[in-house]
Parts: structure tokens; sequence; C-alpha cells
């Protein structure tokens, strides 16, 4: 007796049933919104690992070394040359050691006059001169030095005192010679429009020069005694 095989053609089973009638909803609103919900965090913490990693990155960096400054150039320095005299001194006395260790010219000043000051050598003064310096040009004005030697460095800062030079001065040092201090040296300002004037002592010789504004200093930083 054979087997038969069972019918195909009768009534489906429940299991295919089942499959058949199988849909495929979409996904309801809620659920979308938590897929956004999940994909927003998600973005935001990765966002966040981003951020803090960037900012250990800078922390941990070192410092670039600053650019160096390059070192000024100096510029080139103009010196002018200094001044001499255009116009030659007048012959002088200079029979003395004293009247020849006067310079005969200053600068551009050469000079132009010299006389014996009578009144000062009958003040007790050993020798003593009136000197005239010009530049040749009588806009500029002459330079006048009085000067004298006596017996001692006392007594030629007493005749300093008598002078009374009046004005507050604008300079004031010792007149240094070896590095030693051989004297004192002040400047005053033209307070009557005669010129300004500078008075000094070295040792036991005094010397008092007047000249226009602002060459009054020149004169004396120049003059070499």
């Amino acid at each position: 007796m054979s087997e038969q095989s069972p019918s195909t053609d009768g009534p489906p089973s429940p299991r295919r049933a089942a499959r058949e009638q199988f849909e495929v909803r979409p996904p309801s609103p809620e659920s979308r919104l938590r897929t956004r919900r999940r994909i927003a965090t998600i973005v935001a913490g990765g966002i966040a690992v981003a951020v803090v990693v960037l900012v250990v990155l800078l922390l941990v960096q070192p410092d670039p070394e600053p650019e160096a400054t390059p070192e000024p150039v100096p510029g080139e320095t103009v010196t002018a040359p200094v001044p001499t005299a255009t116009v030659p001194p007048v012959e002088r006395d200079t029979s003395t050691a004293f009247s020849a260790a006067l310079p005969s010219t200053v600068l551009q000043w050469a000079v132009a006059d010299q006389v014996v000051a009578e009144d000062v050598r009958a003040a007790g003064a050993l020798e003593a001169y009136a000197l005239t310096y010009t530049d040749g040009d009588d806009a500029t004005g002459d330079v006048t030095l009085a000067t004298a030697q006596w017996r001692s460095p006392e007594a030629a800062a007493a005749h300093l005192a008598s002078l009374g030079l009046t004005g507050e001065p604008v300079r004031s040092e010792e007149v240094l010679a070896g590095g030693a201090a051989v004297g004192a040296m002040t400047a005053y300002p033209d307070v009557d429009g005669s010129g300004e004037r500078v008075a000094w002592t070295n040792g036991a010789t005094t010397f008092v020069v007047t000249a226009p504004d602002g060459t009054a200093t020149t004169f004396y930083d120049a003059f070499g005694m």
C-alpha cells in the first residue's frame, strides 16, 4: 500500500496565515522623537568630547618661544667739527710765564686785545690782565676775560668775593687739576644785559669771563686753565 502525500490544496495553516497577514507599520511620532533625542544626545556628547580634547591639547602644548627682538642698529653718529678761529690773534705781551700761558685762541675766538689791569694790581695782584676775544663777527659780540695771579688761593677767593657777582648761579662745580680740587667755578646768568659771567679760581689765579648769552660756559669749558 503506497503512502500518499498530504494535499496542499486544503486551507492554510494558522502560522502561514499569520506570516501573510504581517504588516510593516510606520514609526509613531513618539518613536521618532525618541530617535531624534538619542541622535542629539550622541552629537552633543561628541562635540563635548572634542572640546575637552582640544582644551587639553592647548594646555599641554608648550608655549612657542618668543621671537627674538632684533638688536637695534646703532645710527651713525655725526660729530660736528670743533670750531676754530677764522681771524688771527693779535700780537701781545707774553713775557711772563703767566701771560704766555693764556691761550691766544679758544674755539672760534681769538685775542683781539690785551691790556694790564692796573686797578687789580693795585689791589694786590702779582699780575693782572684784561683780554678781549673775538670771532670776527660783530653781530655775535666779543668775549672778555679778566684774570689775575695772587699770592695765595685765599687771596684769589677773596678777590672774586669782592666783585659782588649777582644772579642765581646756573652752574657750580669744583675746578680739578690732576684729579684734585684746586678751586671752584660758578656760572651766572645775564641779569642786566651785560652778558653771562663765569668766575673761577685755579689755585692762586682768578678768571672772570663775560660773554653773550649761551657762550660763557662754552668758552670756560674750552679755556683749559
